[in-house]
């Protein structure tokens, strides 16, 4: 082969690599989503044939990283607080949108009948197992329950720094009961836990939102929101606890 056409050849080879790597989806996610995205880029790469791959985190770290330069596409977030002020600071190609709202559970790795989010039945536990409400809004909607069940509970707290390590708490047996996201409830019964619905009356409304951030990729990413908006998503989304 003549050593021009090898130099072509190699050049369209890193070409078509590079359009391939370009095609991969990189997409920030709130912890409490962590196990329910799996099961929605299943679905949207199968019928789109786009490639992603997930940043996991509280969504306040997620949006300090974006904020410092990370080279996300999309940011799946547990609020509406964090792709707002992204929007704000110009970071975003338009205003976020909110694809659903979350839910809290009680959960424990016990088989526990009697698992109640009551005053009575928290006053008997030694550690609850909480996310940072700092950082992360599932840590605040919990924060705000317990304030109006049980108001003695600061000094029984176990803080992660997001829900997704609250729930590792949990399971470790490092806090006896956490109040997580509904989203974690399947993995907490998975491994013979027991988790019980907090009322929804005890805390403000867990608006999450979506934002497309100013980064290459914005065909795939507004395809990958479309997916999540969509009404399949919906059904997922419904499927690990979420509402509209």
């Amino acid at each position: 082969m003549p050593r021009r056409l090898i130099f072509v050849t190699l050049a369209i080879s890193v070409i078509s690599c590079q359009k391939q790597s370009d095609r991969v989806l990189l997409i920030a996610t709130a912890s409490n989503m962590q196990d329910t995205m799996r099961g929605l880029i299943e679905e949207f790469e199968e019928a789109s044939g786009i490639e992603s791959e997930l940043s996991v985190a509280s969504s306040r770290k997620l949006a300090t990283q974006i904020q410092n330069g990370a080279p996300f596409n999309v940011f799946v977030s547990a609020d509406t607080i964090c792709p707002y002020r992204l929007f704000k600071e110009q970071l975003t190609i338009d205003n976020l949108q909110i694809y659903a709202y979350g839910k809290l559970c009680l959960c424990s790795m016990e088989s526990n009948k009697d698992l109640l989010f009551s005053e009575s039945y928290l006053a008997g536990v030694e550690r609850i197992a909480i996310a940072n409400p700092e950082v992360a809004p599932y840590g605040r909607a919990a924060q705000e329950a317990l304030r109006n069940v049980y108001p003695n509970y600061q000094d029984k707290l176990v803080r992660g720094e997001s829900v997704g390590q609250a729930a590792l708490f949990v399971k470790s047996g490092a806090a006896e009961v956490g109040i997580l996201s509904k989203s974690l409830k399947g993995s907490i019964e998975k491994e013979g836990g027991t988790c019980r619905d907090v009322n929804p009356q005890l805390y403000s409304p867990i608006a999450q939102a979506v934002v497309i951030l100013k980064t290459s990729n914005e065909t795939e990413a507004v395809a990958f929101r479309n997916f999540l908006l969509s009404d399949r998503g919906k059904e997922i989304l419904n499927k690990f606890g979420y509402s509209q």
